[in-house]
Order: structure tokens, then sequence, then C-alpha cells
């Protein structure tokens, strides 16, 4: 079976019924966040949304379907905050405007946790806010939820589905954990020692992968027989140890004056 076919067959079945009973809960959650910070559901239904839209996205992300984390992630959170803001206001003295507080500061901690990119998650939530006013809090909880992530070893969700797109390729990433890993993009240059070759007829430096390829507005898997032509970006990922290595390496092969 190919391997599209075995995905879709694995997320498809789900996807279905949730359309049908929580159409809410597909793509990406913009609308679920609106939701969130206006609280325009009752607290039964927010918790509802939540704990569908956390296993619908693990579900499908899981199986290997196209799709994208991030807006998700910003749904999985805003959700998150809206219910304890929900319940605040209910069961306690929060006025029922700072739910919304509540929405984006755990929105942006999510972010922040789960990226490992505290500035740009708050930078984020003041854009989708439009205000500076709540900064203050946001920024507080995009660093204690950082923290908090680092203090449990959690690693950035993207280096996670890096190494587990690699894997799914059959390449094997030799990095060690303590050393790192890089990732650069470079432009191959005509007349260079790799413009016109295949993949495979190429002597990459070792500790190094092709991991993209980028030709004009369109995204390629290289693969051994991909041929590369002048103007290309090579995406190229790299092990931390071999970076004094790799980096004059690739530009000799991709630059047209290093040949």
């Amino acid at each position: 079976v190919h391997p599209t076919v075995s995905t879709f067959r694995g997320s498809g079945p789900i996807a279905l019924p949730v359309g049908i009973w929580l159409p809410d809960v597909l793509g990406g959650g913009s609308n679920l966040i609106d939701t969130a910070e206006h609280a325009r559901v009752g607290l039964g239904m927010l918790c509802l949304l939540f704990v569908a839209k956390m296993l619908f996205t693990s579900t499908s992300f899981g199986s290997g379907a196209p799709g994208g984390i991030f807006m998700p992630i910003l749904a999985v959170g805003s959700l998150a905050g809206g219910i304890c803001g929900e319940v605040l206001h209910r069961f306690g003295d929060l006025p029922s405007d700072a739910v919304a507080v509540f929405a984006v500061c755990v929105m942006t901690g999510t972010l922040a946790a789960s990226v490992k990119t505290p500035i740009t998650s708050i930078l984020l939530a003041v854009e989708m806010s439009g205000t500076l006013t709540h900064m203050l809090p946001v920024a507080a909880v995009a660093f204690i939820a950082l923290l908090v992530s680092d203090l449990l070893r959690t690693k950035p969700i993207y280096g996670e589905l890096l190494e587990r797109y690699v894997r799914a390729q059959g390449m094997q990433m030799a990095i060690a954990s303590h050393v790192g890993s890089g990732i650069m993009e470079l432009p191959l240059e005509m007349g260079a020692i790799a413009d016109g070759k295949r993949v495979r007829d190429v002597r990459w430096p070792s500790g190094c992968l092709i991991i993209g390829l980028r030709r004009g507005e369109s995204e390629i898997v290289p693969r051994g027989d991909t041929r590369l032509r002048a103007g290309d970006y090579l995406v190229v990922l790299f092990s931390g140890e071999e970076e004094r290595e790799v980096r004059p390496a690739m530009r000799r092969l991709c630059d047209a004056r290093l040949d």
C-alpha cells in the first residue's frame, strides 16, 4: 500500500465523524481562538472543544497527514486559557473581561514551551491582541512556560518533527545529543560543481544531509535522481561537531567562485 493511502486510511475515519459532530475542530483553529477569547460558548463546550482539538490534532499529525502544527498549538493554548479564565469567572471574582487575557497568556505560554521561541511568542500575542496593555503578564507566562519546558527537558516540536521526517525517509541522523545540529540554506550558482548534477552524483561532505530543495515557488523533497539546477536553494542539515568542515565544503560545491 502506498504510504499516502495508508496515511489517510488512518486519519480519514477519524476526520469524518469529527467533521459531522464538531466541525469547529477541523482546520487550523483560528475560529477556536476567537471562541476562547470571547467565551461565546459555555464551560462544558470549551472543555469538549479543548479535548477534541488536542486529540484530533495529535491523531492527524501523528498519522503523517500533511498540515501545519503552528495554528493548532495556538488554538489548544487559547482554549486552555479560556477554560481557566471561565472557571475563575464563574467560581471566583475574576471579571468577565479578563477571560480573554487568560486565553492570550496561556496561548503564548503554550507556543513558547512548544517551539522554544519566547520572544516570537510574545510579539505574536501582542500583534494578535492589538494592544500592549497586557504585555507584562504575557511575557511572564511565556518565560515561565519556557523554564518549565526546559526543566522537563522537552525538545522543540519542529526539531522533533524534522527528526521524524528524516527517519521516515530512511535516513539516519548521526548527531550526538550533546553537540546539537544546525540547518543552513545555500544558493546553487551557475557553473558550480553541483550545478546540473544529480544528488547521488555529488560527493557531499560527511556529517551533512540534504533535507530540502527550494526551486522558485516550489518545495522539492530531494532524492537520489533529483537533478540540481542553478538558482536552487539547498536546505542542509549538519551535525554541530562537523560544522567547521561542512560549511566551507558546501560552499565549494555551490559557489561558482570557489570551484
